[in-house]
């Protein structure tokens, strides 16, 4: 099940700590899209998301998460 969260209206860090406690609900294998807005939060999120050991795909201003 892919699972939605839309983080464009935010700045850094935000963006991460709203997709960080997002990925903590969702179980293992399962998907989140993120839509980030452009700049720092697009080059930000998904370094975070792989270094917490996700796979992340980016698609223009908008990221898929597969949680760990």
């Amino acid at each position: 099940m892919t699972h939605s969260l839309d983080v464009s209206a935010l700045r850094c860090p935000m963006t991460w700590v709203r997709t960080k406690l997002e990925l903590e609900r969702l179980p293992a294998g399962a998907t989140l899209e993120v839509l980030l807005p452009p700049g720092e939060a697009l080059t930000n999120v998904p370094r975070s998301a792989r270094e917490a050991g996700h796979a992340v795909d980016v698609d223009g201003t908008k990221i898929r998460i597969v949680r760990a």
